[in-house]
């Protein structure tokens, strides 16, 4: 699947054990600074980091003026994805309120006359989708993102992929670096991310790709809605382009043992967990796709 754009910023940028450090300010960067997202006399040695809404708001501290850390580290460039749930104009501003599905923040974006003319009203409407790339700030104790770039979501794949991401950095930081995939020695414990079918072999059960997928475990004293989540969490519905249709996953909640659900009721809790944004919608109503969250 060619993710586009979005993909650029992803696991690669953790090939040298840093972040991927942010473009330079410019007319001809999409990441640059815009009207108010660059201050005179900041370190342009910024980096890139993706963030959801809560972990901004309740696990990022502000140590000193417009610095910030997170997982012990500094951040300076930001980005989130979010539904746009309130677009507020202003002579020279736009204000919006982005959820992602933990948290609500505002995000301001500076814009001139061209700006306001051109199609950025359109694209940033309330119920849409758009990433954002900009600083954070705090003013009278409420944190907000000043941005230098929102650009909309066109791929809903970029959702996840950007919950994904925030997952990725943030073991990598507080965990150290992805496992290699290289077999353990006896008795030594395996780091985050594996599973002790990682280390069998190719074709084997359980191991790799080429093996068969093990029935799924039911959660202990699951309902419904967790059970589904656990569902359209399975290496085969991530990994599915389209995700599962509700036939699908009513088989599967069988294979679990969870035969007294009956296809109405997969239906609606399908539909509840949509609205809850851990499920969305993919080629038609009836087929879902797990959203990460």
């Amino acid at each position: 699947m060619n993710f586009g754009a979005y993909g650029d910023a992803g696991a690669s940028q953790f090939g040298g054990g840093g972040f991927m450090p942010s473009p330079a300010p410019g007319h001809d960067n999409q990441y640059g600074a815009g009207g108010g997202g660059q201050q005179k006399g900041r370190s342009q040695n910024n980096s890139l980091r993706a963030f959801t809404i809560r972990h901004l708001l309740k696990e990022t501290a502000n140590v000193e003026d417009d610095r910030y850390k997170a997982d012990g580290h500094d951040i300076t460039t930001v980005t989130i994805v979010g539904k746009v749930t309130s677009y507020r104009e202003q002579s020279t501003r736009v204000l919006l309120q982005l959820h992602d599905g933990t948290a609500s923040m505002e995000v301001c974006s500076w814009v001139d006359d061209a700006d306001m003319q051109a199609q950025k009203p359109i694209e940033w409407q309330v119920g849409r989708y758009v990433r954002v790339y900009g600083n954070l700030k705090t003013f009278e104790g409420k944190r907000s993102i000043t941005a230098f770039a929102v650009k909309p979501v066109t791929d809903h794949n970029e959702v996840t992929y950007h919950f994904l991401q925030c997952v990725m950095q943030h073991l990598h930081l507080t965990k150290g670096a992805p496992p290699t995939g290289q077999p353990l020695a006896p008795g030594k414990a395996a780091p985050y991310g594996s599973t002790p079918a990682a280390t069998a072999p190719y074709g084997a059960p359980g191991g790799g790709y080429g093996g068969a997928a093990p029935a799924a475990a039911a959660p202990a004293g699951g309902d419904i809605h967790s059970d589904l989540k656990a569902v359209y969490n399975l290496p085969h519905a991530t990994a599915a382009p389209n995700g599962l249709s509700v036939e699908a996953a009513h088989a599967e909640l069988q294979r679990m043992g969870r035969a007294h659900y009956n296809l109405q009721q997969v239906m609606q809790a399908c539909e509840y967990l949509a609205a809850e944004g851990v499920l969305y919608s993919t080629v038609n109503d009836t087929t879902f796709k797990s959203t990460g969250a």
